[in-house]
């Protein structure tokens, strides 16, 4: 759920940066294609992209109503995009007539001279300049008035910081997605493992449960049962998943131990001696013994051990009491306690809800722990017990 999560989040923020960077290209794009002009009153306030004009040369030709002179002119580019397709238009305060020209195609209308760029020279670029000229006749004294240059702006996205900027954005989304692609699959593949060994072990554990309760003919499926009120207990403690899943298998092997108590011993129809008594007793002991060094699953010993003891010391075997007893044993005690006094028994019948919860009441405090009883008598009320199991 995560993943997928992470999943949208990421195609969100990678489709925001795509229509960035579409906004980018179509913003240079535009630049590009757009018409700039400037004319000689904006020199001052600019000077990005400027005209040099100077009469080097002038005489005087048939007399004093005739005159020649020769111009030679600087379009200037300090900028940092370079400029193309530009063209000049000149404003004389006389009408001129042309008589040579260089670097340019000059075009008379009146006072007016347009000037359109050569092939090789239409291109400024950036922080450079292009130079043109004439040679013009007019009558008498004349002078330039003003200039407009129009010329088309080449923008380069490469050069725009936002432009990698994006683009690293979008490489740091893809990488992080493989990444997180890379180590989900790691961690599914695990978890599929994981699950696979658990029910490996949940099926062995189901084995062993119904191996020992094989040995006693009025407890089969005790086992797995007292198993699922302890997980139903936990849960209702508020425990985790993880925690659950462990008390429910360690309450598959709390009697564990009665496979070294012989069967004539499980299965007396009548009552027990004292001596027979102590030996089921030792069940518990055995139980430890088996399980202590099962270390994979923690504390699975403690509820094969001190399942039996009792709030107030008067269990057994070690005679601990209150937290003393280890928790997972506590409730074990209880969903045990249960599912003993909802089975039918070689002694007597089941009893009846009212009387289990009766008995849970009288007794907390004395073998059950005053805290964990009353879980088990919400369990009741709300008939999520007992519970019937495949044997």
């Amino acid at each position: 759920m995560k993943h997928k999560l992470r999943l949208r989040v990421s195609a969100a923020a990678f489709a925001l940066l795509a229509a960035l960077l579409f906004l980018l290209f179509f913003y240079h794009n535009n630049i590009t294609k757009r018409e700039y002009a400037v004319n000689s009153e904006d020199k001052n306030s600019s000077g990005a992209i400027y005209l040099e004009y100077d009469m080097t040369k002038s005489w005087n030709e048939d007399g004093k109503f005739r005159r020649g002179a020769e111009y030679d002119f600087v379009i200037k580019n300090n900028t940092h995009n370079d400029i193309y397709g530009w063209f000049v238009t000149l404003h004389m305060d006389k009408n001129y007539e042309i008589d040579s020209s260089w670097n340019g195609e000059f075009v008379m209308d009146g006072s007016y001279i347009l000037v359109k760029p050569a092939d090789y020279n239409e291109r400024v670029e950036k922080e450079d300049e292009q130079t043109f000229g004439f040679v013009a006749h007019t009558a008498g004294e004349a002078h330039i008035d003003s200039y407009e240059i129009i010329y088309h702006r080449e923008s380069n996205i490469f050069a725009n910081p936002l432009f990698w900027l994006i683009i690293a954005s979008m490489l740091v989304i893809i990488v992080i997605n493989i990444v997180d692609f890379y180590f989900t699959h790691k961690l599914d593949v695990l978890q599929r493992r994981h699950d696979e060994n658990r029910k490996v072990l949940e099926q062995s554990f189901n084995t062993f449960a119904k191996i020992i309760d094989a040995k006693d003919s009025y407890t089969k499926g005790h086992s797995m049962r007292v198993a699922i009120y302890a997980r139903l207990i936990a849960e209702e403690m508020g425990m985790s998943k993880e925690e659950q899943d462990r008390i429910y298998l360690i309450g598959m092997m709390h009697d564990i131990g009665k496979i070294g108590v012989t069967d004539v011993i499980l299965n007396k129809p009548g009552q027990l001696t004292n001596y027979e008594r102590d030996v089921i007793q030792t069940h518990v002991d055995v139980g430890g013994e088996i399980l202590k060094d099962f270390t994979s699953i923690p504390d699975i010993a403690d509820g094969a051990q001190y399942h039996h003891e009792r709030w107030d010391g008067s269990g057994y075997s070690k005679h601990l009491k209150g937290e003393e007893i280890p928790l997972i044993a506590r409730i074990i005690c209880v969903a045990d306690s249960f599912d003993a006094m909802s089975s039918v028994r070689c002694y007597r019948k089941s009893l009846s809800m009212e009387q289990i919860k009766y008995e849970f009441k009288t007794c907390s405090g004395r073998q059950f722990d005053p805290e964990i009883v009353p879980y088990m008598i919400k369990l009741i009320n709300e008939e999520k017990v007992p519970v019937a199991v495949d044997i």
